[in-house]
C-alpha cells in the first residue's frame, strides 16, 4: 500500500511538470524546469542525473528490484523522467548562441542526447514487457515517438532485442521481423532464437499473421532461409559428414 501511494505521488508530481513543459517559452524557463527534473530524479528515485548517465541500462534496472521483484511502474516512471530530462538538455543546448558552440561540442551533445534516449527507451521497453501500467503518464506517446527520433542511428543490441519482443507482443509482426533481422545479422549465435520465433508464428491463424503484416508464406520463407544459415554457421564437427550420409543411403537401399 505504501509503495503504491509513493508511486502515485511521483506520478502526480511528474504530471504537473509535464504540463509545465507545454508552456515553455524561453531558455530560462527551460533551464529552471531542467533543474526541477534533476531534483525529482534525486529526491524520488534517489538517482542523480549524472549517475544515470554513467550507468548502463542493465545496472539501472537492477536498482529497481525489491525483494527479487522488478518494480515495473517505478522503472517506467523513471524512464519517462529520463526521456524528458534528455529532451530538455538537448533543447536548452540548441537554444544557445550557435556561434558559441564548436563543431566537436555539437557532435558531443548529439551523441549524449542519443545515448540518453536509447537508455530511456531500453528502460521503458523493459518495464512494458514486464507488465507495467500502460496508462501511466505519457509512456505510450514516448514509445510512438522514439523510433522516429532514433531512426538514423544504430541501435544497441539489447535495445534491438527488446524492440523485437515488444513489437511481437503488440502483434506488429512485420516490425518485429525488422528488428529481429537486424539483431540476428549481428551474431549468428542468435539464429536459433529467430527460428523458434518464426515457428511460433506458424501456430497463429492466417488472419492474425496478416493483421500483423506478415503473411504465412513470408514466415515459411524466413524459416527456410534461417535454417540454411544455421546449418552453414555450425562448426564443421557438428555437421553431418558426407560419407556418413552416403553409407546411410546405401544401407537403406540394401534393406
Amino acid at each position: 500500500m505504501y509503495q503504491r501511494d509513493y508511486l502515485m505521488r511521483i506520478i502526480q508530481e511528474m504530471t504537473t511538470m509535464l504540463g509545465q513543459l507545454l508552456g515553455l517559452q524561453n531558455e530560462k524557463k527551460r533551464s529552471e524546469l531542467l533543474e526541477e527534473w534533476e531534483e525529482l530524479l534525486d529526491r524520488r528515485f534517489r538517482i542523480k542525473g549524472d549517475l544515470a548517465d554513467s550507468l548502463s541500462s542493465a545496472d539501472l534496472i537492477k536498482l529497481f528490484f525489491r525483494h527479487g521483484n522488478l518494480q515495473v511502474d517505478e522503472l517506467q516512471a523513471f524512464a519517462i523522467a529520463l526521456t524528458e530530462r534528455a529532451q530538455l538538455i538537448q533543447d536548452a543546448a540548441r537554444e544557445r548562441d550557435p556561434a558559441s558552440i564548436a563543431v566537436h561540442d555539437e557532435d558531443d551533445m548529439e551523441a549524449s542526447y542519443i545515448a540518453r534516449m536509447m537508455q530511456a527507451y531500453t528502460l521503458l521497453l523493459t518495464a512494458r514487457l514486464n507488465g507495467s501500467d500502460r496508462s501511466m503518464l505519457n509512456g505510450q506517446a514516448i514509445l510512438s515517438e522514439m523510433p522516429h527520433k532514433l531512426r538514423p542511428y544504430r541501435l544497441e543490441d539489447e535495445l534491438l532485442e527488446l524492440l523485437w519482443r515488444w513489437h511481437a507482443l503488440e502483434h506488429r509482426y512485420a516490425e518485429a521481423e525488422d528488428a529481429c533481422y537486424e539483431w540476428v545479422e549481428r551474431d549468428d549465435a542468435r539464429l536459433k532464437q529467430a527460428v523458434e520465433w518464426y515457428e511460433h508464428l506458424l501456430q497463429l491463424q492466417d488472419d492474425e499473421l496478416e493483421a500483423g503484416d506478415l503473411p504465412r508464406a513470408e514466415v515459411e520463407e524466413a524459416i527456410l532461409m534461417l535454417k540454411q544459415r544455421l546449418k552453414s554457421a555450425q562448426p564443421l564437427a557438428e555437421q553431418p559428414r558426407t560419407s556418413d550420409n552416403v553409407h546411410e543411403i546405401i544401407d537403406n537401399k540394401d534393406d
